[in-house]
């Protein structure tokens, strides 16, 4: 279906409006908007409609609002295009001519609050964003002082409003007449700074609110203590007076307005009474001044949530830890947030944590199946839609339906499928397309000589040295075998990495796909196709792509077809496709990967993100930059315990390492019913393991023979992996990891 959208006009200064794709209804559409044939501004359309919600365009969160430069709102007619992103081709969806309104200024502000006979709020003018605003008190039209807005506020300057040097607190009591008590105060922003004449204003200037003056400070109440007053806002609150609660609270800010506590439950107030708004700036305020603090982490996952601000509802309700009252609600959200941003991985193992302290909750087994299917993993969704069905009572006649329809279709779908539907139809033109078998050191260097850290991969330095190493292995179903990324730091210089490429890559073109992640600024990246001669001699090459990387991860797309001078090149001696950093720098690239047939050739164009890659990855802190045990090759995990200890041994491997593993168990004839029941049932619940038929095939690669729980703490594989790169082999207590060649085909 075609994209849909159209822009409502301008009010205030601001263009509104909407975009969205009925094909990916939950998915916020990147926009451009031109302005008299200029590109103007680029944004993400994901602000909530209620009225696009309503008539069921999605969930309503595809609306936009754009601010127009002052020289645009000039009283004069002007063409508006609206232009979104399909396919990473723009597609004009609406344009319109309109005269826009003149405005001499866009002033926004609010009184947030009189207290302690004195009057605070905030007023920016967004034309003029770095100057502070005149304010004027009056009564009854008579002036009664003048002030400037420029006091430093922080969460203003979170906000994006300005510099955030756009606040005010007016001493109401210092006012000269002092107006009487209970008599009505206006305030009007008259300005900015050095512009008090601004005719955008009138001369009564912009209404920012009213004001009653308080009545003479008498004799002050004894304080109450901290305590004291979080003790009394907290019993306010169980009786659902939150009013007093807010008025004890503010109370206690004014004597400490840092403390942690009293930000935290005022923001919780805030938020029971839908005040979204200062419920998050308070709420933040307490997580600078306590990081890590878990009343202030669940207000903000519950307000992104609501918000639908899913990447930063996940970060939050990941502080939610299983000591926390609040762990039940982070396993039922998180997973949500996790799913609308394309991570179902990783709302499956938020779901594992769910099911180890309720293994039998059919609701969280449903959801994880749901989940497994979502992110393409149906032998895991299986497993978990059959153990719902083994939870339905007893002598029911239908049992759970939808379960067993789901069963039955996962069934056939993962039935054996004929000879000529196993190939491929995209296979990569790589002769090592996933860098599976990395049996050097996790970390090491080249110089101008090439190295082969893997079969089919070479890179060198470009002067200096180049240190490499395997990173981020993506097992993108459970039970598979992940694929390698490697992670380049060129020092000195640049550095080339090499990729073999196979003789049957002189089949139709290929548009291809490389995923690389920066982790240095202003990198910029070069792919060529290089023939090699019979005695290994590089020839000249053919540039594919070039340009700078932009700051995230990324899958940037080229198209390989060889002509036929290449094509009889690459089948009597060799080529290779060319990953080339120029200057120095540190990149994660994994290994480039088809994406789809060519009919005709395609001219190479900008990057795009692939749908697996929606989403802005952050950069690793400098401290981060050394590799961890997620370097560590992919291991099968061999159990070979004595019956009696065979589940303890599984469940200690199961829970003790971060590093990707599969464990794998051979039935065994006379194995009593109970100890398969057991089995079967850990493999349905982690689908890491894998209960393996008598008279299976042994595992290849990378195995760990296990005959006891493995010592140490988390990081024991990487600890025998580390031991293991030169020899081939480690011991431990009850352990022996080494290298199992895979069998010939």
């Amino acid at each position: 279906m075609a994209l849909r959208g159209r822009m409502d006009g301008v009010l205030d200064g601001v263009l509104r409006g909407w975009i969205w794709d009925p094909d990916r209804p939950s998915v916020p559409l990147l926009g451009e908007v031109h302005l008299d044939g200029q590109p103007l501004a680029r944004f993400r359309a994901d602000l909530p409609r209620a009225d696009l919600e309503a008539i069921g365009f999605g969930a309503g969160g595809a609306g936009f609002a754009l601010a127009l430069p002052a020289e645009a709102q000039d009283g004069q007619a002007h063409e508006i295009a609206l232009i979104a992103e399909d396919q990473w081709l723009p597609i004009t969806v609406d344009r319109l001519a309109l005269v826009i309104p003149p405005r001499l200024h866009m002033l926004r502000g609010r009184i947030e609050g009189a207290a302690g006979g004195q009057c605070r709020g905030w007023v920016w003018d967004e034309m003029r964003p770095l100057l502070p605003v005149w304010l004027e008190i009056r009564q009854e039209g008579r002036l009664l002082g003048r002030q400037l807005a420029n006091r430093p506020r922080p969460d203003l300057r979170e906000a994006g409003i300005g510099e955030g040097q756009h606040g005010f607190a007016i001493n109401l009591l210092a006012l000269k007449p002092r107006p009487a008590p209970g008599s009505l105060l206006t305030l009007r922003c008259t300005g900015a700074e050095g512009d008090q004449s601004e005719p955008g204003v009138t001369e009564e200037g912009w209404l920012l609110g009213e004001v009653v003056m308080p009545t003479l400070p008498g004799p002050r109440p004894a304080r109450l203590s901290r305590r004291d007053i979080l003790q009394a806002a907290r019993k306010a609150e169980g009786e659902r007076d939150l009013a007093q609660a807010a008025r004890l609270l503010e109370a206690g800010l004014l004597d400490d307005p840092s403390d942690a506590d009293l930000l935290s439950v005022r923001a919780r107030v805030h938020l029971a009474q839908q005040e979204f708004e200062p419920a998050e700036r308070l709420a933040r305020a307490a997580l600078r001044h306590s990081p890590g603090h878990p009343r202030a982490l669940l207000i903000l996952a519950r307000i992104t949530t609501a918000l639908g601000q899913h990447e930063e509802a996940a970060a939050f309700w990941a502080g939610i830890g299983p000591e926390d009252t609040a762990f039940p609600e982070r396993l039922a959200r998180r997973p949500r947030s996790l799913l609308a941003l394309g991570r179902p991985g990783e709302a499956l193992n938020e779901l594992a944590l769910a099911l180890k302290s309720r293994p039998d909750d059919a609701e969280t087994l449903r959801r994880m199946a749901e989940m497994a299917e979502a992110a393409d993993a149906p032998r895991a969704a299986l497993a978990h839609w059959r153990h719902v069905l083994s939870l339905s009572p007893p002598h029911h006649a239908t049992g759970d339906q939808l379960a067993g329809e789901r069963v039955a279709a996962l069934r056939a779908r993962l039935a054996p499928s004929p000879p000529e539907l196993l190939a491929s139809p995209l296979a990569s033109p790589l002769a090592d397309p996933t860098l599976r078998e990395w049996r050097g050191p996790l970390e090491a260097s080249a110089g101008m000589d090439p190295v082969r850290p893997s079969p089919g991969l070479s890179l060198r330095a470009l002067g200096g040295r180049v240190r490499h190493g395997p990173v981020a292995p993506q097992q993108h179903r459970p039970g598979e075998f992940p694929a390698y990324g490697v992670r380049l730091c060129a020092e000195g210089g640049g550095a080339e990495l090499c990729f073999a490429l196979s003789p049957a890559t002189t089949r139709p073109a290929l548009r291809m796909g490389i995923e690389v992640a920066p982790l240095s600024a202003g990198l910029t990246l070069s792919l060529a196709l290089r023939p090699i001669t019979p005695d290994g001699t590089p020839m000249g090459e053919r540039l594919l792509r070039h340009g700078r990387l932009a700051p995230r991860r990324q899958l940037l797309r080229f198209d390989l077809e060889l002509d036929e001078m290449e094509a009889r090149a690459l089948c009597t001696a060799g080529m290779e496709l060319v990953v080339r950093l120029p200057g120095p720098g540190t990149c994660d690239i994994h290994p480039p990967r088809p994406l789809a047939r060519l009919r005709h050739p395609i001219a190479p164009g900008g990057g795009f993100e692939s749908k697996e890659l929606p989403f802005l990855a952050p950069a690793p802190a400098p401290h981060q930059d050394a590799l961890t045990e997620l370097a560590c090759p992919f291991t099968s995990i061999a159990i070979i315990a004595p019956r009696a200890d065979l589940v303890a041994t599984i469940a200690g491997v199961l829970q003790g390492t971060g590093a990707p593993f599969e464990c794998v168990v051979s039935e065994e004839a006379g194995w009593p019913s109970t100890l398969l029941a057991q089995l079967h049932q850990m493999a349905a619940r982690d689908p890491r393991f894998r209960l393996l038929p008598p008279g299976a095939r042994a595992a290849t690669g990378w195995v760990a023979l296990i005959e006891a729980p493995p010592p140490g703490g988390p990081g024991w594989l990487a600890a025998l992996h580390a031991r293991a790169a030169e020899a081939g082999r480690a011991e431990a207590p009850g352990v022996l990891l080494e290298w199992c060649a895979p069998y010939p085909d």
